[in-house]
């Protein structure tokens, strides 16, 4: 690995670990704030206390960013665009039954009073509406964040230690 690829390296690792940390705050923020997992006797620790990342290498000159936290996390926020068992019986077929027919009035009306229940679901989306819209930020950090003013910064901390 020439010195170059070494400081390219080295900035891909601090790029991915800056957006890691600033990632996982907002993470910590966003379900604070929506109260997605309280604390209780048999819940364990908090959602937003086992939320962890690691950076590692990948390819030859490239890095990894590694989101953990448990299982049901995701699930808090897949559940947000489940169905509600009322509009999937307003717009069955089992609801109107043999010989039964609803008038486009009574399907309206159901499907109004049903749209009005959806609004009314808890906001549990923490991570993909956040992984998505910060997404960009460091595709533009890594793309152009590397200057040379930067590329001497970097190599000024390396060879200050050996003064």
């Amino acid at each position: 690995m020439t010195d170059k690829e070494y400081i390219e390296f080295q900035f891909v690792l601090t790029t991915l670990k800056k957006f890691g940390l600033n990632l996982k705050n907002i993470f910590v923020n966003d379900i604070k704030q929506k109260d997605l997992v309280s604390k209780g006797k048999n819940q364990g620790a908090h959602l937003s206390d086992r939320i962890s990342f690691e950076v590692k290498r990948a390819g030859q000159n490239g890095g990894e960013l590694l989101f953990y936290f448990p299982d049901y996390g995701r699930f808090i926020e897949i559940q947000y665009f489940k169905k509600s068992i009322n509009s999937q019986a307003a717009f069955s077929r089992s609801n109107t039954g043999i010989g039964k027919s609803m008038s486009n009035y009574q399907v309206m009306t159901q499907s109004k009073s049903n749209f009005q229940s959806m609004i009314r679901k808890k906001d549990t989306r923490w991570y993909t509406r956040n992984v998505m819209g910060n997404l960009n930020q460091l595709i533009g950090e890594l793309m152009f964040g590397l200057t040379d003013a930067v590329e001497k910064e970097m190599i000024s901390k390396l060879i200050t230690p050996f003064k």
